[in-house]
């Protein structure tokens, strides 16, 4: 018995030293910190999780930080392909009478047609050089100016680049299409308005029939009889005629077209054509103190807003076949001026006389020049009762 004690015993002894060394694990490589070989690493046991960050071996891929991402690029800026009005400089809303720019100012778009702030005005017709082309009047080429010596303006010169579209400025009838107006006769192609239109219109004023005229076009692209509507096509901008360059030649006239007196019954246009929106027109009188009309007399429009100062160099109508206004009876105006205070100067007997006008939106602003007597500033009293627009 004690024998079979010392032989268990002796059995039991070797299998724990034999079995010993299989039981243990490896020591892993020192990789600093002792983070496991991809290969090494032992699988977490279940049950007891780490609540210590992960931090990823040496060979797995780092995710990307956000922040350090390449920016894509940012398109390119349409903001100068497309400007806004707003940003215009002052030069193209008040441009010099000396440096004339060679493009086309901009200009607003206008107030709807017929537009009749008060009773007595009678801005009907619509601009016949879209907004986008410019369409504005050239300062030298007034209703009224004296132009060769002798020769009295009879309409607006709007300045526009050759080929531009010329628009009907009301619904009528296209009673003339091509050369030959002035003189009635279309084999005259010496005729001074060049290749032109004529259109009667639908409405009237005082009982008297109102056209509008389009002269030294390159193409006219309607013909006698046809029927348009404001904003038609009627032609293309040119240099026909007695014109020094490319421009439109634009009239209003009231009444009959008289071949004995040609220019009889032209009315001006700024009193006429609907203003852009936020713009307004300068109407007058200017006389001497004894009441005569002052002829051709130059008057001085300025804008100072203490940065920067304009100055328009414009005139009285010349003497000959205009007709002013029933109402106004003007020898003086200036349109398209952006609403805003300017000062009017008028040298009189070698003394300089100023007057401040506030130019209204959409509206006419109207003064009285006489002489030594000075300015006054305010619209014409009203006509009799019997009279009728």
């Amino acid at each position: 018995m004690r024998l079979r004690g010392w032989g268990v015993l002796l059995l039991g002894w070797l299998l724990l030293f034999g079995c010993g060394p299989a039981s243990r694990v490896p020591a892993s490589p020192d990789l600093g910190g002792g983070i496991p070989t991809p290969t090494s690493r032992p699988a977490p046991e279940v049950g007891s999780p780490t609540m210590s960050p992960v931090v990823a071996p040496a060979s797995t891929r780092p995710m990307p930080t956000p922040a350090l991402a390449p920016a894509t690029p940012a398109p390119a800026p349409t903001r100068q392909a497309y400007p806004t009005p707003a940003a215009l400089p002052f030069d193209a809303l008040f441009p010099t009478v000396e440096a004339v720019p060679q493009e086309a100012p901009w200009r607003p778009p206008t107030y709807p047609t017929p537009w009749a702030p008060t009773p007595f005005d009678h801005f009907f017709l619509a601009r016949p050089i879209a907004a986008f082309y410019g369409g504005v009047a050239s300062d030298d080429y007034r209703y009224g100016g004296v132009f060769f010596g002798t020769e009295v303006h009879t309409g607006v010169d709007i300045k526009a680049d050759p080929g531009t579209p010329v628009l009907a400025a009301g619904d009528g009838r296209v009673v003339w299409a091509g050369p030959g107006l002035y003189y009635g006769n279309p084999a005259r192609t010496d005729d001074p308005y060049g290749i032109a239109v004529l259109i009667r219109h639908n409405f009237g004023w005082e009982g008297e029939a109102v056209h509008t005229l389009y002269a030294h076009l390159s193409k006219v692209l309607v013909q006698q009889g046809d029927w348009v509507t404001v904003g038609t096509p009627i032609g293309l901008v040119g240099t026909t005629g007695h014109s020094t360059g490319p421009h439109l030649h634009f009239e209003v006239r009231i009444g009959t077209i008289d071949r004995t007196s040609p220019y009889s019954g032209a009315r001006n246009p700024d009193l006429w054509l609907v203003p852009p929106i936020g713009w307004g027109v300068l109407v007058g009188q200017v006389r001497s103190t004894g009441g005569q009309w002052l002829h051709h007399y130059k008057v001085y429009l300025v804008w100072d807003d203490g940065h920067l100062r304009k100055v328009w160099r414009t005139y009285t109508y010349g003497q000959g076949l205009l007709s002013p206004d029933p109402y106004y009876r003007e020898n003086y105006t200036v349109g398209d001026l952006p609403a805003g205070r300017y000062t009017i100067e008028i040298t009189y007997n070698y003394r300089t006389y100023a007057q401040e006008v506030e130019i209204a939106p959409g509206q006419i602003t109207y003064f009285t020049f006489r002489g030594s007597a000075g300015f006054t500033v305010g619209l014409p009293p009203l006509p009799e009762a019997d009279w009728q627009p």
